[in-house]
């Protein structure tokens, strides 16, 4: 039996996929079949972190709008300057 392979236990086995899916948002794998995914999708903990990192990147977001318009202000206000000064000339 020296020419026969052995690295499968079980024919089967080398069939079955051992791919996981990883949720970025929870930093959980499971089973890469569509209902486990859906399980988790519509989990309560998984819904919870959903909302939790839309809040936060709002917020990220709504700062550097902010920080923005703080920016424009201020060039605004040294470009008027400078006119005023170049007027003044």
């Amino acid at each position: 039996m020296s020419g026969i392979n052995n690295s499968w236990k079980d024919p089967k086995e080398r069939w079955r996929t051992n791919d996981r899916h990883y949720c970025q948002i929870c930093n959980a794998w499971m089973s890469s079949d569509r209902n486990s995914i859906l399980v988790h999708e519509n989990g309560k903990k998984h819904k919870a972190k959903l909302e939790e990192s839309i809040t936060a990147k709002r917020a990220i977001k709504e700062k550097a709008n902010v920080e923005r318009s703080r920016l424009e202000e201020q060039f605004r206000a040294i470009e008027n300057a400078a006119a005023k000064a170049h007027v003044g000339d």
